[in-house]
């Protein structure tokens, strides 16, 4: 099953469940960029807002 979110992705794992290799790289790459665009997100509204 494919997942359209990295919450559904996760709601998706049980606890216990062990992630193969290249579905843990997968997954901390979602992570990652998830956490790039709401920083790039922020910053632009911090800037908007402020004049930075």
């Amino acid at each position: 099953m494919r997942a359209r979110t990295e919450q559904e992705w996760i709601r998706l794992l049980k606890d216990g469940d062990e992630l193969k290799p290249d579905q843990e790289y997968i997954h901390q790459t979602r992570k990652k960029l998830l956490y790039e665009a709401r920083e790039l997100r922020s910053k632009r509204e911090r800037r908007r807002k402020y004049g930075e």
